[in-house]
């Protein structure tokens, strides 16, 4: 699979943000599997705690046999 991307980062109010795009196509002749947005924000709660939001829009190319599919999850990271 060859993986086209592009993204964008920021840090606003103390929240790091990404937005990326995904396009998903064949190494080996012209097949298109389909597309992927993917978001995320990442906070630190404090010294010991941080939460990440992620989310995961996949859009099949209708020739492909692969479904749309989409992901949302919250990870909570605790360190000493």
């Amino acid at each position: 699979i060859e993986d086209t991307y592009v993204g964008l980062t920021t840090k606003q109010f103390g929240v790091k943000f990404a937005l990326y795009y995904h396009d998903f196509s064949s190494e080996e002749g012209s097949g298109d599997y389909g597309d992927e947005i993917d978001a995320s924000a990442a906070w630190k709660i404090n010294e010991n705690y941080a939460l990440l939001l992620k989310a995961a829009a996949f859009s099949a190319d209708s020739s492909s046999s692969m479904t749309d599919s989409t992901k949302v999850w919250l990870q909570l990271q605790a360190s000493w």
